[in-house]
């Protein structure tokens, strides 16, 4: 009983220690704020007798917001599925593109009555384009694919560097990079070679 009476008059005084807080605050707000002096519900009234344009406008805007809110999932998910079939599309127009029913590549001599007749030079230039573009894309692509792990290799170790502070401006150019570089495919090359701790004690004879 002792215990729950303590248990009692602690959270009756954690409680009124609330109510106090709350009750300064709201008072040290009401002296320094103009809007917590009049209150909010007379400000409100005040304004929309004076300003109903204003609260109109904000009211708008409160809408408009929790429209945007709702719809940014959609949104985001509508625009990643975009990108990503927008990445992919040109692959699925190859065949269409740069082969004809025939069987034969748009690179293949195509047999044209008069190459000098407009209408026939026009007809091959609007063939032979998308195939062009087509395949243009998807080399760019493929060196995309290929520079991106080089790229990103290179990014990581300009992370490392950012955090490092106080050294001479020589340490943060490109020699230094390229001497982090040879070390680290000198390391991979003997742990590839030698095995981990053989490569530790001949990189530790390196150092040394």
């Amino acid at each position: 009983f002792a215990s729950m009476a303590t248990m009692a008059f602690r959270r009756s005084r954690a409680m009124m220690w609330v109510r106090q807080t709350l009750r300064h605050v709201r008072l040290a707000l009401e002296e320094r704020s103009e809007v917590f002096r009049p209150g909010f519900v007379a400000r409100g009234r005040s304004e929309l007798r004076t300003c109903s344009a204003s609260v109109a406008l904000r009211a708008v805007a409160l809408i408009s917001l929790a429209t945007c809110l709702l719809c940014a999932l959609p949104l985001a998910l509508g625009h990643g599925s975009l990108i990503a079939l927008s990445v992919i599309f040109p692959f699925f127009h190859i065949e269409t593109n740069c082969i004809d029913p025939s069987g034969a590549t748009c690179h293949q001599p195509v047999q044209v009555p008069a190459i000098s007749d407009p209408g026939v030079a026009s007809e091959v230039v609007r063939v032979s384009l998308p195939c062009g573009l087509t395949t243009a894309y998807c080399v760019a692509l493929a060196i995309v694919t290929v520079l991106a792990p080089l790229v990103a290799r290179r990014q990581m170790m300009w992370m490392d560097l950012e955090d490092l502070h106080g050294f001479p401006d020589p340490f943060y150019g490109g020699a230094v990079l390229v001497e982090f570089r040879q070390r680290h495919l000198r390391d991979s090359m003997l742990r590839a070679r030698l095995g981990h701790y053989l490569a530790e004690h001949v990189m530790t004879f390196i150092e040394k």
